[in-house]
């Protein structure tokens, strides 16, 4: 059997969103008696995918027992850990995921927004920059929209201003970073973002 090829098929079964049919498909190895860290980590993910959350504990824990490394079944176990309220073992889990891999983009943001969640602004702001840093791009809107709304709340609006100029200049045939700016915009002076907004309206 070819495990690679298997697992291929199981992640392209949880991205097209056919859960059962992945599940399926890790029943079948498992019942082979063959014991792969990444399979497990499959049936817990699909399981997580269809919100059986206490179900999916079992499974990434087994994930993990094959391999103490397995800093993205750890991430998993973490995000299963706080969609059931349980947030300081979601908070240990993230901890334990960056240790091994602190470069891990994924584990940053969630831990980032776990970290939002309990109201830790400073460390949640710290970790978006560090996830910025890593990810060349790909998710700065997302990124910089988060620092926006985490500076609002600390009363930095220069900052939270800055990041959510950041976004207009990555893309600005967006809505968002325009409204983002306008909550920092004297309007009576500077018709420019309302002008904007009213042609994005338009279209």
């Amino acid at each position: 059997m070819n495990l690679q090829k298997v697992s291929k098929n199981i992640v392209n079964l949880i991205n097209s969103k056919k859960f059962d049919e992945a599940i399926k498909e890790c029943i079948k190895i498992i019942d082979l008696k063959i014991e792969n860290t990444q399979i497990y980590n499959f049936y817990g993910l699909a399981l997580q995918k269809k919100a059986l959350f206490k179900n999916s504990i079992k499974y990434f824990s087994k994930s993990i027992q094959l391999n103490k490394n397995n800093f993205i079944a750890i991430n998993n176990l973490a995000v299963t850990y706080k969609a059931l309220g349980q947030l300081k073992l979601s908070e240990k889990k993230y901890k334990e995921c960056l240790e091994l891999n602190p470069d891990y983009i994924i584990g940053l943001l969630n831990f980032a927004n776990l970290k939002q969640d309990i109201n830790k602004f400073n460390d949640s702001i710290e970790l978006f920059h560090r996830a910025r840093k890593l990810s060349r791009g790909k998710n700065d809107i997302y990124i910089f929209s988060k620092l926006c709304n985490l500076y609002q709340i600390i009363g930095d609006t220069k900052e939270a201003k800055k990041y959510a100029e950041q976004i207009i200049n990555i893309n600005h045939s967006i809505p968002l970073g325009y409204i983002l700016v306008s909550k920092f915009t004297d309007h009576k002076n500077n018709l420019n973002y309302i002008n904007k907004m009213e042609d994005f309206l338009k279209s």
